[in-house]
Parts: structure tokens; C-alpha cells; sequence
């Protein structure tokens, strides 16, 4: 029988207070480790990357895999590549394909994998057949369904510049219909088959959704959120960002460093902090199973803040 780990957060919603489960070999156990392998193989640390890779998925359920902007197979197989354990790499390459969705056009400009011995290069015809394993496991009703909602997601806000100001206004009212009605259709999706996840349609774009729903629907469909964290259906990012996001308009702050913003040199900063206690902050960042501030500054390239700098030691496998 699993053990179950309960951890207490304070929500940014008024005061609003959850118990998270952390379930033994779920998908945030598997994120404590490896987003340590993650943050090794950003510093070039390729020996310490492989190891937490391999002790992460020694607990890796089937699905990990919120997000195409981060798979884990991928990175560890450029690991072992690095250290000239081809064989290997080359297990984990193909395990990124057909369970990670690792597209051609990346493998194909990977001046790593470009570089590999003949004798390890995937041919585009394996590729192919590979790539077919991982589409076979596409909802394709779900996907259907959440391609429609993402389209009434950007309807009219990709059409605002073409209105007169004078409009926009009736224009905003339209969105919000559209909004509500989405929200409705994914909280009966999140309920009845889980969040609607890259692993399941291919692509993340559902998450988007999340940032135009309303405070209320927020406050209800959190909990099941972090549940889908576990199960890794959503990407602890997105998550963040939806906390980031709900603190900041209301006080200006954030609380865990997923806002950036962009000065006239396009230099990347962090908008301001609740706290400027790092430590603080990566234990928000942990309990939602998203990577340390340091390991994210050097992921993004944001300069973290002055205050937060000063006295700071990175170390990523801390």
C-alpha cells in the first residue's frame, strides 16, 4: 500500500489553505530528484545530471511528461552522449521518442546528437516508426475537444487590433462568455478524465486556458490541480504561474518567481517579491514540484534580484 505525505500550503487566495498529497512514486517524488538531474545537466554537470537521472526514474511512474519543453529522457541521453556511453544515450533517445513525443525537426538540428558515431544516429525511418507509438497514444476525442476550447481561448483576443477602440469594450464581454464556457468544459474534463495533458493530446496548449478562467473557478479547481502535479498531467510551472499571476494583481508581488519582465535591452528580471528569503521561495517552488529560483534564473537567463544575489552560493544538487 503507498505511503501518503501530507504537506500544508497557504494559497495566495485569500486564505485559503490546502493539504497537498504526495504519493510514494508519484510524479512529484520523481520531480524532487530529478529536477536536480535537471539543474546538473544546465551546469554542465553531466556525471551528477546522469546519476539523479537514473535514481529519478528508478520512481518514475508512466506520464511524467507535463510539458515538450523539458523531457527528461532526452537530457539524459544527451548526458550519457557527453560521456561517450552511446549505447546508452541511445536507449534513452529512442524512450524520449515514443514516450516523450521528441519531435525530428529537434533531433535533426541537435549539434550533440548530429555529432554521434553513424552507428548511433537514428535514421529518419526509425524516427518515424518510433514517433507512431507515441501518436497511437493520443486521445484523439480529447484532443478534439481541447483544440476547440483553445480556439475560443485566442478568438477574439487575436482579433481586438482589428476593432475600434470604441468596441473593445463589447469585444472583452464576448471573450468573457467564451472564457466562462470554457471553464465549465475543462473543470468536467479535469473531473471525469483528469487534466488534459501533453501525454494525452500531444501538445500542453490546454494550460493556457488555466491564466484566463476566473478567481472563483480558481479557487475550486486548485486542489485538483496539485493532484495533477502528481499525476502528471500539468506542468508545476503552469501552476506557479497561475499563483504568480493571482498574487501579483492583486498586491504587485509574486510568491514563487514565475513572473519575468523585459527591460528596453530585452534583459530578463524577476518582477518583485513577497519575500526576498530564497530559501522560503524554493520551498513553495518544491511543494509544486517546479526546480529551484537559482536552477530557474539559469534556464531562463533572468538575472535574479540583488537581494537575493548577495551572499548566494549556487549549488544545484542542494
Amino acid at each position: 500500500m503507498n505511503t501518503r505525505i501530507f504537506f500544508y500550503i497557504i494559497l495566495f487566495f485569500g486564505n485559503i489553505s490546502i493539504n497537498q498529497e504526495k504519493t510514494q512514486n508519484g510524479c512529484l517524488e520523481y520531480y524532487e530528484i530529478a529536477n536536480k538531474a535537471y539543474c546538473s545537466y544546465l551546469s554542465k554537470d553531466f556525471d551528477s545530471s546522469i546519476k539523479f537521472y537514473l535514481d529519478a526514474f528508478e520512481v518514475r511512474p508512466q506520464g511524467c511528461n507535463p510539458t515538450p519543453h523539458r523531457n527528461d529522457q532526452y537530457l539524459l541521453a544527451k548526458a550519457f552522449f557527453q560521456k561517450k556511453k552511446y549505447l546508452e544515450g541511445l536507449d534513452f533517445l529512442e524512450d524520449a521518442i515514443t514516450n516523450g513525443g521528441l519531435k525530428w525537426e529537434i533531433i535533426a538540428e541537435d549539434s550533440i546528437i548530429k555529432n554521434l558515431p553513424d552507428n548511433y544516429k537514428i535514421t529518419k525511418t526509425r524516427f518515424n516508426n518510433l514517433f507512431s507509438i507515441w501518436e497511437n497514444k493520443v486521445d484523439q476525442k480529447l484532443k478534439k475537444e481541447v483544440n476547440k476550447m483553445i480556439t475560443d481561448d485566442q478568438f477574439y483576443r487575436k482579433k481586438a487590433k482589428f476593432f475600434f477602440e470604441s468596441e473593445i469594450d463589447s469585444i472583452k464581454e464576448l471573450q468573457k462568455k467564451l472564457d466562462s464556457i470554457n471553464a465549465i468544459k475543462l473543470k468536467k474534463i479535469i473531473l471525469t478524465q483528469g487534466f488534459p495533458s501533453f501525454s494525452k493530446m500531444g501538445h500542453d496548449k490546454a494550460a493556457g486556458i488555466l491564466l484566463h478562467t476566473s478567481r472563483n473557478f480558481r479557487q475550486i479547481i486548485f486542489p485538483y490541480l496539485l493532484k495533477e502535479i502528481d499525476k502528471g498531467n500539468i506542468s508545476p510551472a503552469y501552476v506557479g504561474q497561475m499563483l504568480d499571476q493571482e498574487l501579483y494583481l492583486r498586491i504587485n508581488r509574486q510568491s514563487m518567481g514565475f513572473f519575468l519582465q523585459f527591460d528596453e535591452n530585452y534583459n530578463k528580471d524577476y518582477v518583485a517579491f513577497e519575500t526576498n528569503d530564497i530559501d522560503s521561495i524554493n520551498i513553495k517552488r518544491n511543494r509544486i514540484g517546479a526546480v529551484s529560483l537559482e536552477c530557474y534564473s539559469k534556464e531562463t537567463g533572468a538575472n535574479l534580484p540583488i537581494s537575493i544575489k548577495l551572499n548566494l552560493k549556487y549549488n544545484p544538487k542542494n
